[in-house]
C-alpha cells in the first residue's frame, strides 16, 4: 500500500513538473541589457596625421604627397619606430579642402542649387587639386600608468609635434591658406586641423579577457531580463535572440564626435567600436566596454497549478 502511494506521488510529481517545462509562452519577448568593461594600462601609443599634397594637376599632387610621406616615414624612424609599425593609407581626393567646398558651393548657388562639375583650365586640368593620407605609427610603452606614463607620453608627443610630420612649414601658400580657412568653414573648435597629429592610447584585448566581458555582459543581460518579466507575472523562456556591440566611454566619445568633422580621422576613430583593443585619446587606463543585448520569451504558469 505505501509502496503504491509513493509510486502514485512520483508519477503525478513528474507530470507535474514536465507540464511546467512545456508550459506555452505567451506571444511576445522581453529583452534585457547588460554592460561589462575591462579596464587596463595601454601598451601602446599610436599617432595618426593626414599629410597632403596640392597642385594644378592630380599628378603633380600625387607627386609631393609621395615625396611627402618618404619624409615622414624617415621622421618616424628617427623618433624609434620601427618600419613595419609605420602604414600609410591609400591616397584619397581631399574632399575637406575648403577651397575646393567653397567653389562647389558658389557654383551650386550661380546653377540655382543644382550640382556643377569642376572648374577645369583650357587644357581640361583642374584648376586646382588636394589629396592626402593617413599616415599611422605605433610606439610601445614601457610605462604602466600614472605619473610615469603621464612623462614619457608627455616627451613622445612634444618629439612628435615637432618633428613635422606633415610637413607644414614648408607647404605651399595655397595649403596654407587652406589649412587657415578649414576652421572658419566647419565652425567646429575641437575637430584637429589636417597635418596636427592625433594621439591615441591603445591596450590590445586577448580572446580569453573578451570571452570573460562578454560573459560578464550577458550574465547581467539574463538578470534584468528576468526582473523585467517577474514584474510583468511571467518567467523567462527560451533565449529568442543576442547581440553584443562595443560601446564607447565617455573619451572615445568625444573622440569620435570631433573626429566625425574630419573623413580621415573619422575613418580612424571607428577603432572605438572595436573588440580587438581598447583605445582612448588620454594618456592613462583604457576601457572595452560591451554591451549585450538578449531577447527571451516569457510564459505563465497554469491557473490551477
Amino acid at each position: 500500500m505505501r509502496l503504491t502511494l509513493l509510486l502514485g506521488w512520483i508519477v503525478v510529481t513528474f507530470a507535474a513538473a514536465r507540464a511546467e517545462a512545456q508550459a506555452p509562452e505567451i506571444p511576445g519577448a522581453v529583452t534585457g541589457m547588460g554592460v561589462a568593461s575591462l579596464k587596463r594600462a595601454p601598451d601602446i601609443m599610436r599617432v595618426q596625421v593626414q599629410i597632403s599634397g596640392d597642385g594644378k594637376t592630380l599628378k603633380e599632387a600625387l607627386a609631393k604627397l609621395a615625396a611627402r610621406r618618404e619624409a615622414c616615414k624617415k621622421k618616424l624612424i628617427g623618433l624609434g619606430v620601427k618600419e613595419e609599425a609605420v602604414t600609410f593609407d591609400d591616397p584619397k581626393i581631399d574632399a575637406t579642402d575648403p577651397r575646393q567646398q567653397m567653389e562647389q558651393m558658389m557654383r551650386m548657388q550661380m546653377r540655382g542649387g543644382r550640382r556643377a562639375a569642376p572648374a577645369t583650365s583650357p587644357a581640361g586640368a583642374a584648376a586646382h587639386v588636394a589629396v592626402g593620407a593617413i599616415v599611422k605609427a605605433e610606439w610601445p610603452l614601457s610605462a604602466k600608468g600614472g605619473e610615469e606614463l603621464l612623462i614619457a607620453a608627455q616627451d613622445l608627443q612634444e618629439r612628435v609635434k615637432a618633428a613635422d610630420l606633415a610637413d607644414t612649414k614648408t607647404s605651399s601658400l595655397e595649403e596654407q591658406e587652406a589649412r587657415e580657412e578649414s576652421a572658419g568653414l566647419d565652425g567646429n573648435e575641437q575637430a584637429p586641423p589636417p597635418g596636427q597629429p592625433v594621439f591615441l592610447y591603445v591596450a590590445k584585448v586577448s580572446e580569453e579577457q573578451r570571452a570573460k566581458v562578454l560573459a560578464d555582459a550577458f550574465k547581467k543581460a539574463k538578470a534584468n531580463a528576468a526582473d523585467l518579466a517577474k514584474a510583468a507575472g511571467a518567467e523567462l523562456g527560451a533565449l529568442k535572440q543576442l547581440q553584443s556591440q562595443a560601446t564607447p566611454d565617455a573619451e572615445q566619445y568625444q573622440m569620435m564626435q570631433y573626429a566625425r568633422y574630419n573623413p580621415y580621422m573619422y575613418a580612424q576613430a571607428q577603432n572605438a567600436d572595436s573588440t580587438e583593443e581598447a583605445v582612448s585619446p588620454v594618456a592613462g587606463p583604457v576601457t572595452l566596454r560591451l554591451t549585450v543585448s538578449a531577447s527571451f520569451g516569457i510564459w505563465t504558469r497554469k491557473s490551477g497549478r
